[in-house]
């Protein structure tokens, strides 16, 4: 064998092994996470950074709490527009239940790529306490996200899932 083409053999050996590692990472589904209506109630990982935007799973993260909860004030944290949910907290609030979500996408935002971020979840209120969805849900909500010169994120856009008929 040549000495270059010897050079080369370890590397092809290699790219198909780096492949498989990232179609693991991509393929696999998101864990669920649980927001609970109580304060400080979260399951599964990023809820501990509500109402400090500090990413934009963080920023999603204390949006989602400020309406499973109740809290204005959580959505004035990240979102400037948040007068808009007045009407949202005027009325008498349901029955407590959690809310299941993934993360389904995360990616710089290809409007805003220096500053901005888009953000997809998958979203299902459950019983408290009770399992976390087995399936898809198909309820995708996309955020879209800027990063403040301070380093806060707040969400300036989103759409809600469709309403279950």
């Amino acid at each position: 064998m040549k000495p270059r083409l010897r050079r080369l053999v370890p590397i092809t050996a290699i790219i198909p092994l780096l492949a498989a590692c990232a179609a693991d990472q991509t393929d696999a589904p998101a864990p669920w996470l649980r927001i609970t209506a109580a304060e400080g109630g979260t399951a599964g990982g990023s809820g501990d950074c509500i109402g400090s935007p500090v990413s934009p799973q963080c920023a999603v993260d204390t949006l989602l709490a400020c309406f499973q909860r109740n809290r204005p004030d959580l959505c004035r944290l990240v979102d400037a527009g948040s007068d808009q949910y007045a009407e949202v907290f005027a009325g008498p609030s349901g029955p407590a239940r959690d809310l299941a979500y993934r993360f389904v996408t995360s990616r710089p935002d290809p409007a805003a790529p220096a500053d901005g971020w888009e953000l997809a979840i998958e979203q299902q209120e459950v019983d408290p306490g009770g399992p976390p969805p087995t399936a898809a849900t198909g309820q995708v909500s996309l955020f879209r996200l800027h990063r403040a010169p301070d380093g806060r994120w707040s969400v300036t856009a989103w759409d809600d899932p469709p309403a279950d008929n």
